[in-house]
């Protein structure tokens, strides 16, 4: 891969037959005013990568849908329950211990939204049962102007052996799924 420009023109709707990204964007507030941008540009990446999308009680874009990008409902308080059950099973918490996890992250992202983001790191284990058929995972978020992101990404670093693997800057990671 990487810098094949004849990539650019390919229709919608192909894929990269062996590499498939799922960068996940946990949202917590209503959609931004410059939703349509990441659309258009996410669209650009279709060949490898969708983009999901969690939140709560959003009612997301039925137009103008890139095939790509995927709203996934949690229902209300669907983020808290699944960042503090995540968090709980794989810290070994009593029930307990992560129904206060849960209880306390929600009260967090109902106060302070922006904070999902210190949970970065831990995506791939807190979305880890929607990564099935995924060989890399990533995240951004939706103000970001995102391009053909398969024409910046070589194999060797989809290939590689490393757990996470900087792409086209240090804020976009994708981590390989074993």
């Amino acid at each position: 891969m990487g810098l094949d420009h004849n990539r650019a023109g390919r229709e919608c709707g192909k894929r990269d037959p062996q590499h498939r990204v799922a960068m996940l964007i946990p949202w917590v507030n209503e959609l931004p005013p410059w939703l349509s941008y990441f659309l258009v540009t996410a669209r650009n990446s279709a060949y490898l990568i969708d983009f999901l999308i969690f939140h709560e009680t959003l009612s997301p874009p039925t137009e103008g849908l890139p095939e790509n990008v995927r709203f996934i409902g949690l229902g209300e308080g669907g983020l808290a329950q699944l960042f503090g059950l995540r968090m709980g099973e794989e810290l070994a918490m009593p029930v307990k211990n992560a129904s206060l996890l849960i209880r306390s992250i929600r009260f967090m992202l109902d106060k302070w939204p922006r904070l999902v983001a210190e949970y970065k790191p831990a995506f791939g284990t807190i979305f880890d049962k929607y990564l099935g058929g995924y060989s890399h995972w990533g995240y951004c978020d939706l103000d970001m102007v995102i391009g053909n992101v398969p024409l910046f990404v070589e194999e060797a670093e989809l290939e590689g052996q490393a757990s996470l693997t900087p792409i086209l800057t240090t804020c976009v990671y994708l981590c390989i799924l074993v």
